[in-house]
């Protein structure tokens, strides 16, 4: 059996104990161990325990500096009562989204003609009882689910400029983790995926996939 490597990466550590990047990178320099590190460098087993029982003593030096600093969370505020499917709520938080960004800008703009928000796409009527089978999931294998290029369209602009921190990032990869992955599919059809699995680098196909492969184009469920 392989030996797998035991490395954690900056930002998945951040994710773990709740904090920012910068704050982990801050108590690397701490310990020193920053050397050469940044958000997205991956750290030894032993240097994340480290950072780990640092931030559990309660030794957060920099926390309330970067907090004070961070952006506050976007919450929608809007109506998901009437929505069912995690794919709908998505759509709906990304509509809602750009429409508050629409009036902001507007309302600091000259009068002009307004344009409307881009319509949000409405899933089909259940079938009727006695009509034939619903058809196969799209072949992109997301489902209800929006692609990344339709996410960018929608919000016209690309939300990985502003950092995988950002509240936006955090709000697709919570959403984008209800969505099932065809492990065995996914890594015949991507074996860049598979080797760094086997490498110990990636812990899981559904891992890749909500933090790289959505963002790449690649497909949940792809065709064999």
């Amino acid at each position: 059996e392989k030996r797998r490597m035991s490395k954690v990466r900056i930002n998945d550590l951040a994710r773990e104990m709740e904090v920012k990047s910068r704050q982990i990178l801050d108590i690397l320099a701490e310990l020193g161990l920053a050397a050469g590190k940044t958000h997205s460098s991956s750290l030894e087993e032993y240097e994340a325990e480290k950072v780990r029982v640092h931030l559990d003593r309660g030794s957060r030096p920099h926390a309330t500096a970067s907090t004070s600093r961070a952006p506050q969370a976007i919450t929608p505020k809007i109506d998901l009562s009437h929505v069912s499917k995690p794919g709908d709520v998505l759509k709906a938080i990304l509509a809602n989204k750009q429409k508050e960004e629409l009036e902001a800008r507007q309302s600091h703009a000259p009068v002009r003609p307004q344009t409307p928000p881009p319509a949000v796409v409405k899933p089909a009527a259940p079938p009727a009882v006695g009509a034939a089978p619903p058809a196969a999931p799209a072949a992109n294998g997301h489902g209800d689910w929006p692609t990344w290029v339709e996410v960018v369209t929608i919000l016209g602009r690309n939300p990985l400029d502003e950092g995988p921190d950002a509240p936006l990032m955090q709000l697709l990869r919570r959403y984008l983790s209800q969505l099932p992955v065809d492990e065995a599919r996914y890594l015949r059809a991507y074996p860049d995926v598979a080797q760094a699995i086997e490498q110990g680098l990636m812990p899981s196909a559904q891992h890749h996939f909500v933090n790289f492969g959505y963002f790449e184009g690649r497909s949940p469920a792809p065709e064999e």
